[in-house]
């Protein structure tokens, strides 16, 4: 699982004042989950295009990637013609693996990680899926669905159209990633029926856009609307807090998962990984560390580790995958 700009656990956004605490919450989930952590792992990029490109390619270094041709600046991905899709992803080594021979894939509208040959069954978010549900909060109207509608054929009207709206709440939006935030109960379950209902199947795959911006969720972990449009009005602090809220959040609908994976007894089964692409990027600076989640839990696993050791992501999946 790949859960899109969560920041680790000695972030730069722990430094305030939910941050600790929120961090030591999420971590013991993760012990309590039997999940090794590696508490300083980085990101070697700080956008999503070269960082999973990168890592899902196995390139350890910087260098590495930017040397394939400098004269572009993103490799393996191309514009895709898919309307509900940014990108297509062109090669895949991890999909690769002799391992994975039956993949499912969860996905969202900004990589496309289908076209893969051993892809058996692909879940694209789509925002219009009348059988979409919705979290507490979320104003789920035809209104919703019109201006969201509008605002997706792109024109400048279209925008302008859709902020006075959301500004004066009368509606929310049902597009990437404010759309996933709004579904993740859903998304989740998802992802559940397709464990349940597909046993010969060797890897499922999912990339979620959350914890991504906009901010979403209230100290309930409900949808609120007015987090999605404030972002540029508060301060860099309240930004840091509502992020490690965000963090928060996720996990507390990932625990739901992961309760529903274990009364039809498949959780200790598989081995999991879960990361994240880059940090929040409140500050999007090459000079602060692109700290990320990364946490590993094997098949059967019975304990859990804490590894303080600095290492990317690219490293780690590399390590784990040869394993």
């Amino acid at each position: 699982m790949i859960f899109d700009e969560m920041s680790g656990f000695n972030s730069i956004d722990s430094d305030v004042s939910n941050g600790k605490i929120n961090n030591q919450k999420i971590k013991e989930f993760f012990q309590n989950n039997n999940f090794n952590i590696y508490e300083n792992a980085y990101a070697l990029f700080r956008d999503t295009d070269q960082s999973l490109g990168s890592t899902l390619n196995f390139l350890k270094t910087k260098e590495e990637y930017i040397n394939i041709n400098r004269k572009v600046e993103v490799h393996f991905l191309k514009k895709s013609n898919n309307y509900f899709i940014t990108n297509d992803l062109e090669k895949n080594k991890f999909f690769d693996l002799n391992e994975h021979k039956n993949i499912i894939v969860n996905q969202s509208m900004y990589i496309n990680f289908c076209n893969h040959p051993k892809v058996i069954i692909c879940n694209q978010f789509n925002p219009f899926d009348n059988n979409l549900t919705f979290l507490r909060g979320f104003k789920d109207t035809k209104l919703t669905r019109y201006v969201s509608s509008y605002r997706n054929n792109g024109a400048i009207f279209s925008y302008f159209i859709w902020r006075v709206f959301s500004q004066l709440r009368l509606v929310d939006t049902l597009l990437d990633p404010d759309g996933e935030k709004a579904s993740i109960e859903y998304i989740f379950n998802n992802i559940l029926e397709n464990i349940k209902n597909n046993n010969d199947t060797s890897l499922f795959f999912s990339h979620i856009m959350v914890p991504h911006i906009p901010f979403a969720f209230n100290s309930e972990c409900e949808y609120d609307g007015d987090k999605s449009i404030n972002y540029n009005r508060i301060s860099l602090n309240e930004k840091r807090i509502q992020h490690n809220l965000e963090k928060l959040c996720l996990i507390k609908y990932l625990d739901q998962f992961f309760l529903k994976l274990k009364k039809i007894d498949k959780f200790k089964n598989f081995e999991i990984i879960i990361f994240s692409d880059h940090d929040s990027r409140i500050v999007d600076d090459d000079d602060i560390k692109n700290d990320v989640i990364f946490v590993h839990k094997l098949k059967d696993s019975k304990i859990s580790s804490v590894e303080d050791k600095e290492i990317s992501i690219n490293d780690l999946l590399y390590k784990l995958s040869l394993n």
